[in-house]
């Protein structure tokens, strides 16, 4: 059994630490239509939002506001107040501020705006992984008299797995630290075929057992599964963050409860 435990422990280090990290450069041919994503996210309807991929491979999103009524001053005040409520933890913080240029920047965080559930054999034990995701984002807002153009980039995802086995240890792991993935490395955006996805991840891990490979290879589609399923919950989750700053300029009610 001791003998076991190590494999089974040994074998969740490399998945969790493999799997998590995506450092290969991207062929453009392969990403995902960034035109695309405003129909693969919300549909047709998104009052203006756009949405692309920058020279950074930032995820880009981007909304015009018009019409609001009130002086540069007045919408930098609410706008700055805005950003003081929100950006008050110690995830977070004002870059820059500047009132006379009208421009505001600070970083944030959505976290965890998404979890995936994963079942899977490993060694003939059940195995229940939680992957958790988090992503820190900066958030800029352009002030002109009676408009402002807010801006949201994020770039990675921080990717933390809880594992659990059930005929071993009855409960599941407290989730380990954050490994970044780049989102542009990660389906839907990057459109890699399946199968070619986990022949460059299993790749890795060319220097373990035979075993240890088999066993990654039958879990890498559940892993890609659970990385494509955090994209369109990130997507709301900054249309969202948008949406209630807008609300804020134009002096509407919106939520206050956001975890940045």
């Amino acid at each position: 059994m001791k003998k076991f435990n190590l494999s089974f422990f040994t074998t969740l280090f490399i998945f969790s630490n493999v799997f998590a990290q995506n450092t290969t450069s991207i062929d453009s041919s392969k990403l995902f239509d960034v035109n695309k994503i405003e129909s693969y996210v919300f549909g047709t309807d998104l009052e203006g939002l756009e949405i692309s991929l920058d020279d950074n491979n930032d995820l880009v999103f981007v909304k015009m506001i018009q019409n609001i009524k009130l002086s540069k001053d007045d919408i930098y005040n609410r706008a700055l107040s805005f950003f003081i409520t929100n950006y008050k933890d110690a995830k977070s913080v004002i870059q820059q501020q500047d009132k006379a240029d009208g421009i505001i920047i600070g970083k944030g965080i959505f976290s965890d705006f998404h979890c995936s559930k994963r079942a899977n054999k490993l060694y003939g034990v059940d195995v229940v992984s939680m992957d958790y995701y988090s992503a820190y984002h900066i958030m800029r807002i352009d002030i002109k008299e009676e408009r402002a153009r807010i801006i949201i980039s994020v770039n990675n995802y921080d990717f933390q797995t809880s594992v659990g086995a059930s005929n071993l240890l009855g409960s599941s792991f407290s989730k380990g630290n954050p490994i970044s993935v780049k989102i542009v490395d990660c389906p839907p955006i990057d459109t890699t075929p399946t199968e070619e996805l986990i022949e460059k991840e299993v790749s890795k891990a060319s220097s373990y057992k035979k075993a240890v490979r088999k066993s990654m290879k039958e879990i890498m589609p559940d892993v890609l599964e659970s990385k494509k399923a955090a994209f369109v919950p990130l997507c709301k989750k900054a249309y969202e963050s948008i949406t209630n700053l807008e609300k804020a300029l134009k002096n509407q009610s919106s939520k206050t409860s956001e975890n940045w």
